[in-house]
């Protein structure tokens, strides 16, 4: 999904005023659970968990992608994030720059099956195995 982009803080400063931001979106990197030109409403989460899908900025454009793994590293919490279409984990952001998590499609609540679920938080094991043999850690 691609958006013109506001600066973090304006994105937070819509949400905090309304509670809840619809975007449309572009792209098809989350194809076969948002399509292009479907509607998100996206709203602030105090958490979020493997299979949640989430709106963050990336260079000049918004991305929906789902949330495959939290952790902590070095007094940060961060996000560990695919497209359903991806092939391999983004780069992690912080916690601080998820702007929201979808709520609605086109409309209707958006719910998370305990499949998609279960493939994030596998994909993320799978990520971190690879992480740990690669640098030798575990």
């Amino acid at each position: 999904m691609t958006t013109k982009l506001l600066s973090q803080h304006n994105w937070v400063d819509v949400l905090k005023a309304d509670d809840q931001l619809t975007l449309t979106v572009s792209g098809d990197c989350m194809k076969g659970v948002i399509s292009q030109g479907s509607r998100i409403t996206i709203g602030i989460a105090e958490y979020y968990w493997p299979g949640d899908v989430i709106v963050f900025p990336n260079a000049e454009h918004l991305l929906v992608h789902r949330v495959i793994g939290v952790y902590q590293r070095g007094g940060m919490t961060k996000i560990l994030t695919q497209a359903d279409r991806g092939i391999r984990p983004d780069k992690s952001i912080l916690f601080a720059d998820v702007i929201g998590k979808v709520l609605a499609l086109d409309h209707k609540p958006f719910r998370i099956s305990l499949f998609d679920r279960l493939r994030s938080s596998v994909r993320f094991l799978r990520f971190v195995i690879a992480h740990c043999l690669r640098w030798a850690r575990c």
